[in-house]
């Protein structure tokens, strides 16, 4: 019979072996009071998992159209990362408004990830 439950920070390595099978080029998450994970278990035995993050967005930017010119936006992300400390594996996302923003990010090394959905919790 398969169960449901949220797995406690204190489980999680229970749970690298699979996310391992199945995403192995991913660092796994790193356990933090943003995060939380569901699992599906049949007799004990993890067999699927959820993930979920606060999630961080980098938005907006802006940039002078005169005075900003020589403005270096990867330094400028950097210097915004530096703020969230020590945490290998944290994602944030960047919504590009535009095909030009877009390519802009792409240079900086951002990938695109496709189509973003969004879901409000009633």
């Amino acid at each position: 019979m398969i169960t449901y439950r949220i797995l406690p920070l204190n489980e999680w390595d229970s749970l690298k072996p699979l996310y391992t099978e199945l995403f192995p080029e991913r660092p796994f998450p790193a356990d933090s009071r943003g995060s939380c994970a569901a699992v599906a278990e049949d007799n004990g035995k993890i067999i699927a998992f959820h993930f979920m993050h606060l999630c961080a967005h980098a938005e907006p930017v802006g940039v002078h159209p005169i005075e900003g010119k020589e403005v270096n936006l990867l330094t400028l992300l950097h210097t915004l990362e530096k703020s969230f400390g020590d945490n290998p594996g944290m994602e944030y996302y960047i919504t590009a408004v535009d095909d030009r923003m877009g390519k802009i990010l792409e240079t900086l090394g951002f990938v695109p990830i496709g189509v973003l959905f969004s879901n409000l919790i009633p």
